[in-house]
């Protein structure tokens, strides 16, 4: 502060309850008293203040110090408690109910000051009453059979409904209200039964009459009865396994005169999957006459016909004996339609229910592959282009035998080579082993040795 003067006097609105110190602990001060600070002094003032007042608040509710944060529990000793002022505010207490308590009213000298958890203030002397009691509540067991859907499934009185889960549902309900009703859209199946009793069809939403501890048991699921037949033209049921598609693990529909029994979750309707048995193959599916999807489940409603066209597959066998290495890529056949053979070095055995298959071979070992079908060569065959129509019982045979191997060997390190016929004529002049490769299979004579082009 400019100049010599040393009297100054605090002047502030916050309340009446400021303390100042010069160079010593706070004591009351009276606002816009002179006080005498030296150079170098220093000032302390403190307009925190605590009151007491009188309470009765027992173990049914927590009293906080509204002014303190995080909030500070404020210990009640021989009826009475104290709250502080942090400066800006007045004293004031929060009351909270404890878990299974509510409270009813609180009064400040008889003042009613109820106002749910909200900030009360409270000043020096104040008389604090608070009225609590333990809540009252309904305790039940709601067990749940099945699932509810995507709406899911509640358990509803006049003032509150609480959500029901798949299993046990532990459920308090405040208050002794004792008309109770399950609201669920998952399907018009529902059934209850209240303790002992066993589930009978309910209506949603008719009020039951649940007493305290009492159990109430929910089942979702439901059965139907169907019809299935096979196609008088086929092999039908013999051919296939009926599943049900709500029950995990999959469980078999057993046939019973011409029936089955399907069940509903709760969450999804009653539904088949139809699954063709071993070298059997399902032709179509009707429910009702009309054309479904045989690959997928059936949504079915009591006494629907359902018919089955099924048979056994027919196969048939053929044989592809592969001649020489087939190399790291490997060799297959294949056809348009996506059936594919891998082939090994040896003699493979395959069978195929495609008749009139047709095929390519896709092989990346080399660029010599020599093809027979039935001891008939191939000409002109190229890998992935060209098609063999394979029959019953053909035998194919593949050679990749690379005949580059045996030209090699004759001709060795020379860079070029004569080659003549049987007949002393020359075919090649100053050739290379690829001019070779490009005569007619016969004997020649190649750099004055014999040689046999295959």
């Amino acid at each position: 502060m400019i100049g010599d003067e040393n009297m100054f006097m605090l002047v502030a609105s916050s309340n009446d309850s400021i303390k100042l110190g010069v160079n010593a602990a706070p004591t009351t001060y009276a606002p816009n008293t002179i006080i005498q600070v030296s150079v170098n002094d220093t000032v302390f003032v403190d307009f925190t203040y605590a009151v007491t007042f009188e309470i009765n608040a027992d173990s049914c509710v927590t009293v906080y110090d509204g002014n303190i944060d995080p909030a500070n529990v404020i210990e009640i000793v021989d009826g009475k408690g104290v709250a502080t002022s942090n400066g800006a505010n007045a004293p004031q207490i929060i009351v909270v109910a404890n878990n299974g308590y509510t409270v009813n009213w609180i009064s400040v000298n008889d003042v009613d000051v109820t106002n749910n958890n909200e900030a009360i203030v409270v000043a020096e002397g104040d008389v604090v009453v608070i009225d609590a009691s333990a809540i009252e509540y309904n305790q039940f067991v709601v067990n749940v059979e099945g699932q509810a859907g995507v709406a899911g499934i509640q358990l509803r009185n006049e003032f509150e409904s609480h959500v029901l889960t798949e299993g046990i549902n532990v459920i308090q309900m405040i208050g002794t209200e004792t008309r109770y009703a399950i609201f669920a859209s998952t399907n018009d199946s529902i059934k209850v039964g209240i303790n002992d009793a066993e589930p009978v069809a309910y209506v949603r939403g008719t009020l039951m009459d649940i007493q305290n501890n009492d159990t109430i048991n929910v089942d979702l699921t439901y059965t139907i009865t169907v019809n299935v037949a096979a196609d008088a033209d086929s092999k039908g049921l013999e051919c296939v396994t009926i599943y049900d598609g709500n029950v995990d693990p999959a469980n078999v529909c057993e046939v019973v005169d011409g029936k089955i029994t399907v069940t509903s979750d709760g969450a999804a309707a009653p539904q088949i999957i139809v699954v063709a048995n071993e070298d059997c193959t399902v032709n179509w599916i009707t429910v009702n006459g009309e054309d479904v999807n045989k690959d997928e489940a059936i949504l079915l409603n009591a006494n629907d016909n359902v018919v089955i066209s099924a048979d056994a597959v027919e196969y048939y066998n053929f044989t592809v004996e592969v001649i020489g290495e087939i190399g790291v890529a490997g060799a297959r056949l294949q056809s348009m339609e996506g059936d594919v053979f891998y082939l090994e070095t040896g003699i493979n055995e395959f069978k195929t229910s495609v008749f009139g298959l047709q095929v390519a071979l896709f092989a990346y070992t080399n660029n010599f592959v020599k093809v027979t079908q039935n001891g008939e060569e191939i000409t002109d065959f190229v890998a992935g282009q060209t098609m063999l129509n394979i029959a019953a019982n053909d035998v194919i045979v593949i050679d990749f035998t690379d005949p580059a191997t045996g030209i090699n060997a004759i001709i060795g390190d020379a860079a070029t080579v004569e080659v003549y016929n049987l007949q002393g004529v020359k075919v090649i002049t100053n050739g290379t082993a690829a001019d070779l490769r490009q005569l007619p299979q016969g004997l020649y004579i190649v750099n004055g040795k014999k040689m046999v082009l295959k």
